[in-house]
Parts: C-alpha cells; structure tokens; sequence
C-alpha cells in the first residue's frame, strides 16, 4: 500500500529543519561584517520570541511545583520533584537571556557567542 503513504509530515518536518537552518545561517554573527536592517530584524525578532517562549515555559514549571505541592504524595517525592524543577527553571531562565550556541558543551561558548551577537546587533539588553 505505497500509493495510500502519506508523506505529508516527513516533508513538512524537513521544511522546518531546512528553515531553521537557513535561520541560524542567516542570523550568525559570523556570516556578515555589518548586518542589514532585516538580518537586525530578524535576530531581534527571534530574541524576544527566545524569551517569551521561556517566560511561558517559566510560568508552566511554576504551575507544575503548585501541582506538584498540592498532590497527595510524600514529602521526600515533593521536595525531590522540587529541586528538579528548580533546575529546569534556572536552565530555562539561562536559555532566555543567553540562548544556545552550536556546540553548547561548555556556557562559556553560550556567553561569548551572546556577547558577540549583543555587540553585532546593537543591543543593549
């Protein structure tokens, strides 16, 4: 049964890769000296997006820490849950404002390559 595949979410899948490649391409601080109007838009644009997905993202982990405090469970399986969540937020919180470089094993490439987009763009927050 080929002829009944549907391969509409595969290809829209690989759409998406193919924009957000072309994406962080076109947003790189190393791609060009002096960035256009539209490349300041467009990163400035995504940097507020970055920031409001964390703020939501922010608001779901505090709802889930209520949920979690207002369940019927033990102490210890509150308090573990707790500090996992602690640490989501203050990863979700560093994602806001610093962002992910490519090869995020270390924060120090997060915070230089933040800094060299701040200083690329003009920005001052």
């Amino acid at each position: 049964m080929r002829g009944n595949m549907d391969l509409s979410f595969p290809f829209v899948m690989f759409l998406v890769f193919v924009a957000a490649f072309v994406f962080c391409w076109y947003v790189s601080p190393y791609r060009v000296e002096t960035p256009s109007w539209f490349q300041r838009v467009v990163a400035i644009s995504w940097i507020v997006f970055r920031r409001l997905v964390s703020v939501a993202g922010l608001l779901f982990i505090l709802l889930c820490t209520y949920i979690l405090w207002d369940s019927e469970t033990t102490y210890s399986n509150k308090v573990f849950g707790t500090l996992a969540l602690l640490f989501m937020f203050l990863y979700t919180i560093y994602f806001g404002i610093v962002g992910l470089a490519m090869h995020h094993t270390v924060t120090v490439s997060d915070i230089t390559l933040y800094k060299e987009i701040k200083k690329k763009y003009g920005l001052k927050w």
